[in-house]
């Protein structure tokens, strides 16, 4: 799928814990064929593409959650119009996976079955999980015991 422009509005999230959303008019997103939760890459105003979910809230929009880190980065407002570009996310994982995990995934086949097993967010999370770490050191041990725990199906 090609790239869309959409215009929505940034608004602080008044309800839970807080935070800040991009929010869409639903018509918008559906006209798309986007239903329901569905992941997409949103491509931003300096550049960065950013892999998220949209989702739809309870009063028929749908919304993307922005954190404050980027909020300051692009200089961003509640309550102004903001314009992004949104394509679906066809990448295998829907979020950027580290080459120490690709080698790791690679050299045991095993551990890859059972790692593309798991539910789509549980799999967003260990890679989250094992991206996070600084040093490739750190990335190849988390990918290391990661792979011997799905393999023992530590994980459903």
């Amino acid at each position: 799928m090609t790239k869309s422009a959409f215009t929505g509005v940034f608004e602080e999230i008044q309800e839970g814990i807080g935070g800040n959303r991009l929010v869409f008019n639903a018509s918008d997103i559906e006209g798309h064929g986007w239903k329901g939760l569905t992941r997409i890459v949103m491509h931003l105003p300096n550049g960065e593409a950013l892999q998220r979910a949209v989702r739809p809230n309870k009063v028929g929009q749908y919304f993307i959650t922005i954190t404050n880190a980027y909020q300051k980065k692009l200089g961003w407002q509640h309550g102004m119009e903001v314009t992004v570009q949104l394509e679906a996310d066809t990448s295998e994982y829907q979020m950027n996976s580290c080459e120490e995990f690709e080698e790791v995934m690679a050299q045991d086949p095993e551990a890859k079955d059972a790692f593309d097993a798991l539910t789509p967010g549980k799999r967003r999370g260990l890679l989250h999980h094992i991206s996070s770490a600084k040093s490739s050191q750190v990335r190849i041990n988390r990918a290391l015991n990661i792979a011997e725990r799905v393999k023992n199906g530590e994980w459903k």
